[in-house]
């Protein structure tokens, strides 16, 4: 195994453990900020450990996102190359979510990346024998 490859991936399964517990029903503008900026952690790395399992398995430099993100879906790591380009929509919004009502609109949209997480990690997972 490798562990630089094993550590970004055990980190973004921490990280989304805390992200999914920080979605709360009727979220006070505190708990909203917070699983805002959990979204945020957690989806930098998720393509991180991305980036570096496929880098460790396919020995190809990726400089972007975007690149990981299309590099994922052709190896199989992700299952819907649109869903995560959603994902980079909304943490792209996130960033920039002073506003009340985009940080509520964010806020809203957080659930519908959990499945796309999942997958996604239990598919990094079980690329590098961690299950």
């Amino acid at each position: 195994m490798n562990e630089y490859v094993e550590g970004k991936i055990l980190q973004f399964e921490s990280m989304f453990t805390v992200f999914k517990n920080s979605l709360v029903s009727n979220a006070t503008i505190t708990e909203r900020t917070a699983a805002i900026k959990n979204f945020e952690l957690t989806f930098g790395l998720s393509w991180k450990a991305m980036k570096r399992l496929l880098e460790f398995r396919e020995s190809e430099n990726l400089s972007s996102t975007t690149a990981v993100i299309k590099k994922a879906f052709s190896y199989g790591l992700i299952s819907n190359e649109n869903d995560w380009l959603e994902i980079i929509g909304l943490r792209n919004k996130a960033v920039h979510a002073y506003g009340e009502v985009l940080a509520i609109n964010v806020f809203e949209n957080l659930h519908s990346t959990i499945k796309s997480f999942e997958s996604c990690l239990f598919k990094m997972k079980s690329d590098m024998a961690l299950i």
